[in-house]
């Protein structure tokens, strides 16, 4: 049995690097990973037999005593050798280890069958989809040549102002995600790189070859960060949002690429989101589909014709939100100011406010329950 250990290092091939029993660890280093070393964090603390964490996603020995940016040093060390591993055993073999290959694969297959359950409508036999775009199409004409936020107030009166929040979580409830996913996330100096360089349609492959081992076996690192408000800043309003200051009967749904210890750290800020009863779909170490904006907001859609769906997004990562399968289910988005994400709205032409913090989106949403009650409009929602 292999625990992580970083006063030493053995990966051997079958073992490398997938499971809670894959630990880092001595290798006499025959298959292109790197041979032991006893002083690979030299001058970093740890308990005195030389483990630095149990293993389960809780930090051991002193680290876990440590200020958070000891560990953060620690852990993307580690992340870096760990990568390093991957791409001598790449360049010796000419393919990524095993066990990372068949990691990944999963990952993709479960994204892909995630996508083939959405497709069939024969899992959605109330005809949700179906329901939802005659809701909005009636409502359009209603509101042809009307400003976008009656146009959004129209579709939300369909649903007798129920509502779905879909809400992205990075650079959306946050303000600065350029900084933090480098600095802050634990193995993100290592990760992000790579991912910005290999594109964000490999994101899968550079988080098992990277973040992910961290996310496996450290999980409360990236919960901690998560909670670091002077580094991971939160948007103004956003407490007030999820105590219902817009004043519509809403749910809430973090649609999030980034880890669920992370975001539920960042949620940890916020006093209000505890009592909000928010779901959470994000990533974790055996599930990626959150990365599936597009097919997420058709299965949220079609589990439920009750409620109309907002989306709240700020970035690159919400434009398969945009998608036309996903958009003619959506009643309304809300996008950053000066963001692609804005760019792309505008060029499609649909309906959606702008926002700089969540203050403007909670006045936006009450313009529309008071548009909505001046107006009366009857709904048209199956309940």
């Amino acid at each position: 049995m292999y625990k992580i250990r970083f006063m030493k290092i053995e990966m051997r091939r079958e073992n490398f690097p997938v499971g809670v029993e894959r630990r880092f660890g001595p290798s006499n280093n025959d298959n292109g990973l790197p041979s032991q070393s006893d002083e690979i964090f030299s001058g970093v603390p740890f308990s005195s037999n030389g483990t630095a964490y149990e293993g389960k996603g809780k930090l051991g020995g002193d680290l876990a005593e440590r200020d958070f940016h000891t560990k953060l040093a620690v852990l993307n060390h580690a992340t870096g050798i760990y990568y390093e591993a991957i791409l001598r055993h790449q360049e010796t073999y000419g393919e990524l280890p095993p066990v990372v290959i068949k990691k990944i694969e999963a990952l993709k297959s479960g994204v892909d069958e995630f996508r083939s359950y959405v497709d069939n409508p024969n899992n959605y036999p109330d005809q949700a989809a179906q329901i939802i775009k005659e809701r909005n199409i009636n409502r359009d004409f209603e509101s042809v040549g009307k400003s976008n936020i009656e146009r959004i107030a129209a579709r939300l009166a369909a649903a007798d102002n129920k509502v779905k929040f879909l809400i992205d979580a990075d650079g959306t409830l946050t303000k600065n995600p350029d900084y933090y996913l480098l600095k802050t996330i634990p193995g993100g100096e290592i990760a992000e790189p790579q991912i910005q360089k290999a594109g964000r349609r490999e994101m899968i492959d550079m988080y098992v070859q990277t973040k992910l081992v961290l996310l496996e076996d450290a999980s409360s690192a990236f919960e901690e960060a998560g909670q670091r408000g002077k580094e991971v800043e939160i948007r103004e309003g956003v407490n007030e949002f999820f105590a219902g200051a817009h004043g519509l009967d809403a749910e809430y749904e973090i649609v999030s690429a980034d880890f669920l210890p992370f975001v539920t750290g960042v949620l940890k800020q916020v006093p209000n989101a505890s009592h909000a009863g928010i779901t959470m779909r994000t990533v974790t170490d055996e599930d990626v589909t959150a990365i599936d904006k597009e097919s997420v907001i058709r299965h949220v859609a079609q589990s439920s014709s009750h409620q109309a769906i907002i989306y709240i997004g700020d970035g690159s990562s919400d434009l398969p939100a945009l998608q036309p399968k996903a958009a003619e289910l959506v009643a309304g988005y809300f996008a950053l100011k000066g963001s692609i994400f804005e760019k792309e709205l505008t060029e499609k032409d649909l309906p959606f406010l702008p926002y700089e913090n969540f203050d403007d989106i909670n006045t936006s949403l009450q313009q529309i329950s008071a548009i909505n009650a001046s107006r009366n409009l009857t709904p048209l929602v199956n309940n």
